[in-house]
């Protein structure tokens, strides 16, 4: 049992028992996570771990042990506490979507969805809901550019390369929310309406950098989505039909970049 830990403990002796349960089962979820003690690691590093968390509500709530420790040892807690402001908003705007959406569509009807987009020639909105569907992104992957040689791919951002032998397109992501966890990503795409769907779109574009054009990408994605539902509740969905699948579930954590127990917990309707 760490001096840290023991501190910890004897400052919450004030609150109630199931209260004081929580916070410690907190505490030594965080501790495990970092590897070492809270305040002897860095508020980079501890923001780096928590973005794992995509629940807005547990990230605060791991973020509020780690400044409660730091506090106590005297140590900084401005990037921290930025951080939690930032995330406040993020509650705030996700429980007012929860409220609204309190029916979302089932499986078949997103799938149904995302081909009339393609039979419609909407080919903008299609890349948009292909790759939430099929490579379960977030909002920030979705910010890539479009290159026809392997040549032009970096290690810094986004890419969809579009290979000569078709149908084949290339998805890479160094630039996402858990990239310094779970590295760069690849997506090799062989889906004929997929690449004729690129192709077509390039034909059109002004530019082959994809959504950087926009102020707020997040909310062009947003009205792209089946009823303006976004790309969490899109992965609910998904999650909803696969949650009792481990193959599917290991997929989807792979291509994503984030844990089985995040998606069974985050994003599973029925938890």
């Amino acid at each position: 049992m760490s001096e840290e830990f023991v501190k910890f403990k004897e400052s919450i002796v004030d609150k109630s028992q199931s209260t004081q349960r929580n916070y410690l089962t907190r505490y030594t979820k965080l501790r495990d996570l970092l590897g070492k003690d809270i305040h002897q690691t860095s508020q980079e590093k501890i923001l780096e771990k928590l973005a794992e968390f995509e629940n807005p509500n547990s990230l605060a709530a791991f973020l509020n042990i780690a400044i409660l420790v730091r506090k106590q040892h005297k140590y900084s807690i401005t990037e921290l506490e930025k951080y939690r402001a930032k995330n406040k908003e993020t509650i705030q705007k996700t429980t007012q979507m929860n409220n609204r959406l309190t029916v979302l569509p089932n499986l078949q009807e997103l799938d149904s969805y995302i081909e009339s987009l393609y039979t419609n020639g909407d080919y903008f909105k299609y890349i948009i809901n292909y790759l939430l569907r099929n490579c379960y992104t977030r909002n920030e992957d979705l910010l890539f550019t479009f290159v026809d040689s392997k040549q032009d791919v970096n290690d810094t951002d986004n890419f969809i390369w579009m290979t000569k032998n078709e149908p084949r397109v290339v998805y890479y992501r160094n630039r996402y929310k858990t990239a310094k966890t779970y590295g760069k990503k690849e997506n090799e795409i062989k889906d004929p309406k997929f690449y004729h769907a690129v192709r077509e779109y390039r034909a059109v574009a002004e530019s082959d950098d994809f959504l950087y054009e926009y102020d707020s990408p997040a909310s062009v994605i947003q009205r792209s989505t089946i009823n303006k539902i976004g790309e969490g509740a899109m992965l609910k969905i998904i999650i909803r039909d696969f949650k009792d699948d481990i193959h599917k579930l290991t997929e989807i954590s792979k291509s994503r970049g984030t844990s089985v127990y995040t998606l069974l917990n985050a994003y599973n309707l029925d938890f």
